[in-house]
């Protein structure tokens, strides 16, 4: 984000407040057309990430949106192979590098 003397600064509360309002606008259904109206009017990078957790979604948001959010896949991932640190840490990087792949293909 450039920044000048006409643009004021935006705390990080303040995007985190505005990515949570517009991940709740987004419903499933048309969670990509309201994604693109919302990149088009917003003049903030706008991030999505409500069920993004396999590399098609993540391919297929990136297209209509600035970043894409992944956390809970991360977390259910982690709790799939808690016993095994080693696993878990493999399968960990399968779904990162599965999900970036989707992102560098849109």
């Amino acid at each position: 984000m450039v920044v000048s003397s006409v643009t004021p600064m935006i705390s990080r509360a303040t995007l985190v407040q505005r990515s949570l309002l517009a991940a709740r606008l987004l419903c499933s259904t048309s969670k990509m057309i309201r994604c693109s109206v919302l990149v088009a009017v917003a003049d903030l990078p706008v991030g999505v990430g409500v069920g993004v957790s396999t590399g098609a979604q993540a391919a297929a948001m990136s297209e209509h949106a600035d970043g894409i959010i992944v956390g809970t896949a991360f977390v259910r991932t982690l709790l799939d192979h808690a016993d095994d640190r080693d696993a878990a840490l493999g399968a960990l990087r399968t779904l990162t590098e599965e999900l970036a792949g989707g992102v560098r293909r849109a």
